[in-house]
């Protein structure tokens, strides 16, 4: 981020995403994470278009990583980056990626994560998507029992009565 804040965007375009992505793309798992966390200062500089044009293909391929600290990071991030990139990427084609971090992800610190972004995130929707959509998922994780990862979905029921 301190190249991005010193050079003119064209300069920024033209080098430092091409740069990024390739370390966002790296075998080593910290170099990606430390990429995730400069993205969402990166993305603060840009207008959403730009943000959307220059971050969007890597955020979502967030969703799919297989190393669980990075959806931990996406899931952390996930209100700033979309709010970054709103509205050339809209908030409601992004419903689906949030509910999946916060229900559908294996692990229970992505879980987590998400729920603790919840009211952020249901604070920027239209009230029909929150009832539609977000509502539905946090009454059924709201009726969670002593399933496997209980530890993680007693935190995020945890989140939920927070809000």
């Amino acid at each position: 981020p301190a190249l991005a804040a010193v050079v003119e965007k064209d300069i920024f375009a033209s080098e430092i995403t091409p740069m990024f992505n390739e370390l966002s793309a790296d075998l080593q798992e910290s170099v990606r994470e430390i990429a995730v966390d400069n993205m969402v200062k990166m993305v603060k500089g840009l207008s959403p278009e730009e943000a959307a044009r220059m971050f969007g293909a890597f955020f979502d391929n967030l969703q799919s990583e297989k190393c669980s600290s990075m959806r931990v990071n996406k899931a952390k991030h996930f209100v700033a980056l979309v709010g970054a990139m709103s509205p050339a990427r809209p908030l409601r084609d992004q419903v689906g990626a949030f509910l999946q971090l916060l229900s559908g992800d294996p692990d229970p610190e992505v879980r987590t994560a998400a729920a603790a972004n919840i009211a952020d995130f249901a604070a920027k929707l239209d009230g029909q998507t929150v009832v539609g959509q977000v509502l539905p998922v946090l009454r059924e994780l709201s009726q969670g029992g002593e399933e496997a990862g209980a530890l993680g979905n007693q935190q995020v029921r945890e989140h939920i009565a927070e809000q």
